[in-house]
């Protein structure tokens, strides 16, 4: 979206209101982002009001999905591990695609040998930050499940242990304790890992990948078909060289300028 959005509306500070207000956790703070947008180019706000803020901003995510992300990173994973099959023909790339979604479910069953108390290891450095934050909040109880969060500079924030919700609005949204959260366990003398939502545990993993991805044998092996073939568009041979990787913005650096050389 901000790829279209800076055609119209470029700039430095325009892009870093826009990024903010997408990862605006709650409504309130959504609401002051588009302010500040407003005040600085009210055609751009009035662009980003009219399309659908349930498909650009964090405050207005479906929470019952337990997820955050507002990049398309995954998709660029998955292109760039089908990069070598793209100029394939159609079985082809099929196939290659197939052999690397068996090799990599394969690879997640047996990873789930490495987890720790029954989550990931990235979940459980995740909440390991969060617990380095929670050291920092004072922590009141108005009953046996119910708190009040303070920092000195973040302000209050309440939050509900039956419920599992929390003003911030992240707990309920990816499904893992917030840093209040954890305060809050804490106070309550329980344990973190108990809060953690089902979607993260070792059995939700084990379901996602319990189906075998099976392998084949090589194409001319394969049982002939009576059906006719299907057969390929007509080719047209476009001038130049045939690109393999995706078109880069104006603005964007070119691929590989972000890493570091490890020579010397």
């Amino acid at each position: 979206m901000h790829s279209d959005f800076k055609k119209d509306f470029p700039g430095l500070l325009l892009k870093q209101l826009l990024w903010a207000a997408a990862r605006a956790s709650t409504k309130e703070e959504f609401v002051k982002c588009m302010k500040a947008i407003k005040d600085v180019n009210e055609s751009a706000y009035n662009w980003l009001m009219a399309k659908n803020t349930s498909e650009w901003t964090i405050s207005y995510f479906d929470d019952s999905v337990k997820c955050d992300m507002v990049l398309n990173n995954m998709c660029e994973s998955f292109n760039s591990a089908i990069l070598e099959a793209k100029d394939k023909d159609v079985v082809m790339l099929l196939e290659k695609i197939r052999f690397w979604l068996m090799v990599r479910f394969c690879k997640k069953r047996e990873s789930i040998n490495k987890w720790r108390d029954g989550i990931s290891k990235q979940i459980w450095d995740l909440l390991e930050k969060k617990k380095e934050v929670a050291k920092k909040y004072h922590t009141n109880r108005a009953d046996a499940f119910n708190f009040q969060v303070t920092h000195e500079t973040d302000g209050s924030f309440v939050v509900d242990l039956i419920a599992l919700t929390c003003t911030c609005w992240k707990f309920e949204l990816n499904g893992l304790p917030c840093s209040h959260a954890v305060a809050a366990i804490w106070k309550r003398g329980l344990n973190v890992l108990d809060y953690v939502h089902d979607y993260y545990k070792k059995e939700s993993f084990i379901h996602a990948y319990e189906v075998v991805v099976q392998p084949m044998p090589s194409s001319g092996k394969w049982t002939s078909s009576s059906t006719p073939p299907i057969l390929p568009p007509p080719e047209y041979k476009l001038p130049g060289r045939p690109k393999r990787s995706r078109k880069r913005e104006v603005d964007e650096p070119p691929a590989g300028a972000t890493k570091s050389n490890r020579h010397g």
